[in-house]
This record gives C-alpha cells, sequence and structure tokens, in this order.
C-alpha cells in the first residue's frame, strides 16, 4: 500500500542477496508481465545474479485505487515509496521502466529522490503528443460505452496501429482486454495536460540510458530523442521495433553496461 490509500501489486519474481543487482521494473500504460517474459528469461539464464521486482501500475486492473490521482507525480511517488518499502540498496539497484512510468521517473530523478546505479528509461515522453480530440474523446465517453464502442474499435486499429511489429500486436490486445475503463478515464484527466520542463530534465545527474524504437506510432522518436539530448548524463539507443525495447534489445544494452561497470570496480580493486 502507498501513502494515498492505493494497493499495487509487487511481484517478486527472483529475491536472493540484496548485496546483489536488484531489477526494478516499472512497465508503462496497461503493459503487464507478458509484454517483458523474454526480457525477464534472459536475466534469469544470464550469469548475473539479480534480484527481480516488477511493479504493476495503479491504473492496472490488479489495483485497489482509493483516489481519482493519475498524475505524473502521483505515479512517482507510488514507485518511489515501493522502493523505499522494499529497503533496495540504491547503488545496487537499476531502474528499468516504459512510457508513463519513464516520464514518472524523469520527475522523480529531476527531484533527486531516488539515486539508481542505473535507469534504463524506454519511451520516455515530455508530454502527451496525440491530438486534443483523442483526449476529449477519452474523457467525455462513460466507462460502459468505452467497453462497448472503444474498446472493440481499440483492438481492430492495434493491428494497423502496430504493423508489422506482430510481437508488439499482441502485447497490445492483451493490454487491450484488461483496460478498466474506469481508471483510463481517470488516467487520461490526470496526466492530459502533463509536461516536463527543459529545466528539469537539466537538473538530472544519474547515468541514464533512453531507448526508443523508430518504428514506434505511440511514442514518437523525435521525443524521445529530444529528452535524450537535455539530459548531460544520458545516452540514446535506437531499436527499430517496440518490441524490441522490452525484449534481448534491452536486456543486451543493460549486460553491457553492468559488465563494464564491473569491470572497472575490479580493476580498481587490483590498483588499490
Amino acid at each position: 500500500m502507498v501513502s494515498d490509500g492505493t494497493k499495487l501489486r509487487l511481484q517478486i519474481i527472483d529475491e536472493k542477496d540484496r548485496n546483489e543487482y536488484s531489477f526494478f521494473i516499472v512497465p508503462g500504460f496497461n503493459s503487464y508481465l507478458f509484454a517483458w517474459e523474454e526480457f525477464i528469461k534472459k536475466v534469469q539464464k544470464s550469469k548475473l545474479s539479480a534480484n527481480i521486482y516488477f511493479l504493476e501500475t495503479r491504473e492496472k486492473d490488479t489495483s485497489f485505487v482509493a483516489t481519482t490521482d493519475f498524475s505524473l507525480e502521483r505515479y512517482g511517488k507510488d514507485i518511489l515509496e515501493v522502493i523505499k518499502q522494499l529497503e533496495l540498496v540504491e547503488e545496487k539497484t537499476v531502474i528499468i521502466s516504459s512510457s508513463i512510468s519513464s516520464s514518472a521517473l524523469l520527475w522523480l530523478f529531476a527531484r533527486k529522490k531516488v539515486h539508481p546505479c542505473y535507469a534504463f528509461l524506454v519511451s520516455p515522453l515530455p508530454c502527451l503528443p496525440y491530438p486534443k480530440i483523442s483526449v476529449w474523446y477519452s474523457l467525455f465517453l462513460p466507462p460502459k460505452v468505452h467497453q462497448k464502442v472503444t474498446k472493440p474499435l481499440s483492438k481492430f486499429f492495434s493491428h494497423f496501429f502496430t504493423w508489422p511489429d506482430t510481437r508488439q500486436h499482441q502485447y497490445v490486445l492483451y493490454g487491450i482486454n484488461r483496460i478498466n475503463w474506469e481508471k483510463f478515464s481517470m488516467f487520461v484527466n490526470s496526466i492530459k495536460d502533463f509536461n516536463i520542463l527543459r529545466e528539469e530534465l537539466e537538473k538530472i545527474a544519474i547515468p541514464v540510458v533512453i531507448v526508443g524504437a523508430k518504428k514506434d506510432k505511440g511514442h514518437p522518436i523525435r521525443y524521445v530523442k529530444k529528452i535524450a539530448k537535455t539530459i548531460e548524463n544520458a545516452e540514446f539507443f535506437e531499436a527499430k521495433y517496440n518490441s524490441e525495447t522490452v525484449g534481448e534489445f534491452l536486456w543486451k544494452l543493460i549486460k553491457g553496461k553492468l559488465n563494464c561497470a564491473s569491470n572497472i570496480t575490479a580493476k580498481l580493486h587490483v590498483f588499490t
């Protein structure tokens, strides 16, 4: 439970030794473990000993929400509070996120609320890049109409929206089938005007890896690149398809960074 009384589902996939790396995964809007299975299997099969935590955010059907607050700030507070409850060692914590959760983490990092050893943020956005008419459509229709009208329309158009990324299409369909439309309306109402300012991004000092996908229609690559260019210590990597950013492509990036950090640490031990 977090401070506003909301209950969130935290999946502890692997918990070994707190002195080892802890992977704290926060998926994007209505994204579930199903979309991250390939990545998690890569971690588990590797030689890297890591604790793995998967936090399901408040818009998901697994949460019990006590308020109507689905703002970026509230998402950031949720993440921070769960990390503190787990008592993770910051120097060994790797935060991995996507979409709106990545944006919430930028909000946290700008305020120096949490200091992981690395952050891998997939497709963060500084604002909502969608037409206002789609936002108002989402707000004014009641949940029952969304269930009867928006759901089948979303499933129909999802094929064109994700083509030719067939794996991402499966992830999107899975999420559509689990949308809680009442929470969806509260979510859109809370974030419709969110805007992460350049001055906030310039305050971020921790090592951040930004990942985007060239063919991702939901998170235009130009927005993602703009964020990466603004953060002083950020690196940017581009995949071709959206599904790659939560799969093997992402795992190779993380493995490379952590191996590099381990080698540096080993050399420092030799010279001391």
